[in-house]
C-alpha cells in the first residue's frame, strides 16, 4: 500500500486496519510461544500499535529495549506512523547544523516562542491550517540516533494546540533538529 492515510478510501482504511489487526494477533501468537520457551513475554507489534494509539501511553523499558534491538520493530512502529499520522514534517531538506525555529509540514505549522515570563521554557504551539480539522492529541518526533520521542498534547483551540516546555528539554531539543522527523496523531 502506498500513500498517506488521508489519501485512502474507507475500504482501504478497512483493509489496513485489519491488516494491522492480522499482524497483531500473529506478533501475540508468536510472542506467547517464545513466552512459553523462555517463560518471558516477547515484546511485538500489539506493543507497538498501543503505545502509538493511545496519546497518554508512555513507553515502557521493555517496549524501548526492544526496538534498539530489533530494527524490523522499528520499521513497523515508523510505517505505522507514516500511515496513520493524520500529519507530517519530513526531516528539513537542508539538514545541516541549523536549529530550526519552526517547522512545516502539509496542512499545520510549529513554531517555538520563547516564553517572556520565564527566560528558561519555550511555547510549543502547533497551528492547523485548517481550523476545523480533527486536532492531533499526540505528538511524535523520530531521530536516527536517539530514538523516538512521544507528547501527548492538550485540547485545540481555534486550530491551535499550546504547550510550554524548559527550553534544555529533549521535546525543544528534538524539534530544533532540523533531522528529526515530525509526525501529528
Amino acid at each position: 500500500m502506498t500513500g498517506t492515510w488521508k489519501a485512502f478510501t474507507q475500504d482501504r482504511r478497512a483493509l489496513a486496519e485489519q491488516a494491522f489487526d492480522a499482524l497483531s494477533t500473529l506478533d501475540e501468537i508468536t510472542a506467547a510461544m517464545r513466552a512459553r520457551e523462555t517463560g518471558e513475554r516477547q515484546v511485538g507489534f500489539g506493543d507497538v500499535y498501543a503505545y502509538v494509539n493511545e496519546p497518554g501511553r508512555p513507553m515502557s523499558t521493555r517496549l524501548r529495549e526492544a526496538l534498539e534491538a530489533d530494527d524490523r520493530l522499528r520499521d513497523d512502529l515508523l510505517r505505522l506512523l507514516a500511515k496513520t499520522a493524520g500529519y507530517r514534517c519530513p526531516r528539513s531538506a537542508a539538514a545541516g547544523t541549523k536549529v530550526l525555529e519552526s517547522r512545516h509540514g502539509q496542512g499545520f505549522t510549529i513554531r517555538l516562542r520563547p516564553s517572556r515570563a520565564e527566560p528558561s521554557q519555550v511555547y510549543v504551539v502547533i497551528e492547523l491550517l485548517d481550523p476545523a480539522a480533527e486536532a492531533p492529541r499526540s505528538l511524535f518526533i523520530a531521530e536516527q540516533q536517539d530514538g523516538l520521542l512521544k507528547q501527548a498534547l492538550p485540547e485545540a483551540r481555534g486550530g491551535t494546540v499550546q504547550l510550554l516546555a524548559e527550553t534544555e528539554s529533549d521535546l525543544i531539543r528534538a524539534l530544533r533538529n532540523p533531522r528529526s522527523e515530525v509526525f501529528l496523531r
